[in-house]
């Protein structure tokens, strides 16, 4: 077989890896139809502000009446338009995430008084459920010894303190704790959720602490919802721009 026959094998090799229908083209694999609709790149930003800013100044006079916003999740927001008629996909303009590196709080993670109080005073909103936790954490931060009995929701806690445990601290948790972490947009107020405080004893006699969840992550769509309304309330728009959440 020569060198032009094998041209020609791959020429019509070529030709049959689509079939056209109705003046429609389609790939013969996948029987899908083989069309090009371009699309702009998605821009990207790290705040609900970025988003709304775009929205407000619209240089790309996009028609926004033709727009919605879609609430993805509690760190992600975008700015889509309607499906386009031949591909049926959508464009995405615009879209909001929170930065992956954002330090978070380690819940369900047992870890030192010190790291805790940190943590926790660097990681929450401040109220007075956080003042009582921080404190009690502050308590063991230096204690040689904890002794601890537990039933399940609450915890009494006994420290001693000195080589001879002479000096003695007890104190009872009241089992469920209403905190909020940051979890979400900074721009919107973060959403509340139960936490139970957990104190565990170890062999060198500095405890480890640690927060769990005691919702069941509810607070995710509590978090959506903030975000659809601080968007609705803020937004500035000649066109109304619905808020899917």
């Amino acid at each position: 077989m020569d060198g032009t026959a094998v041209k020609e094998i791959e020429r019509l090799a070529d030709e049959n890896k689509t079939i056209e229908r109705d003046g429609i083209l389609f790939a013969r694999e996948t029987f899908k139809p083989v069309m090009f609709c371009p699309r702009p790149d998605t821009l990207r930003g790290y705040t609900l502000t970025g988003l709304l800013d775009y929205i407000k100044n619209n240089r790309e006079q996009l028609m926004l009446d033709q727009c919605m916003i879609q609430v993805e999740s509690h760190q992600s927001v975008r700015l889509c338009a309607r499906f386009d008629d031949e591909d049926l996909k959508r464009s995405c303009f615009f879209q909001s995430r929170i930065e992956d590196d954002l330090p978070e709080f380690p819940f369900d993670l047992f870890i030192t008084p010190e790291e805790f109080c940190i943590k926790a005073r660097a990681l929450f909103v401040p109220s007075n459920d956080l003042d009582i936790v921080i404190a009690m954490a502050s308590k063991v931060v230096a204690q040689n010894e904890v002794i601890t009995r537990d039933d399940g929701l609450s915890q009494e806690i006994q420290v001693r303190r000195g080589v001879s445990g002479a000096a003695k601290d007890s104190v009872e948790t009241k089992g469920i704790y209403r905190l909020r972490p940051y979890r979400t947009f900074r721009e919107v107020e973060q959403p509340e959720a139960s936490f139970i405080l957990r104190f565990k004893p170890t062999e060198n006699g500095v405890p480890r602490i640690a927060l769990f969840d005691a919702e069941g992550g509810i607070w995710r769509n509590n978090a959506i919802l903030a975000i659809k309304e601080y968007i609705e309330k803020t937004i500035v728009s000649d066109v109304v721009i619905p808020v899917l959440a």
